[in-house]
């Protein structure tokens, strides 16, 4: 019984903080539902997607030289930029 009421309130805490944070999600984009939902539901399945395929991902990721890294980085900077 104690675990169930735990959980209820755990969900309120993170529905209350997701509402706060979503309001300024939402000023940010100027108000319009469509793009803010879109983009928020984006973010999660990349960040969902990559929670899934990291053991895949982790291994040929450890095979990478440091020189290959730094012209990664090289590369982000120059194109970020």
């Amino acid at each position: 019984m104690k675990k169930g009421i735990y959980f209820v309130l755990a969900t309120a805490v993170i529905s209350g903080f997701a509402n706060f944070v979503n309001k300024f999600g939402m000023q940010a984009l100027g108000k319009d539902a469509f793009q803010y939902t879109t983009l928020k539901n984006v973010v999660v399945g990349l960040i969902l997607s990559l929670i899934v395929l990291m053991p895949f991902i982790l291994p040929r990721l450890k095979k990478i030289s440091l020189k290959d890294w730094g012209m990664l980085a090289l590369i982000g900077l120059v194109g970020g930029s």
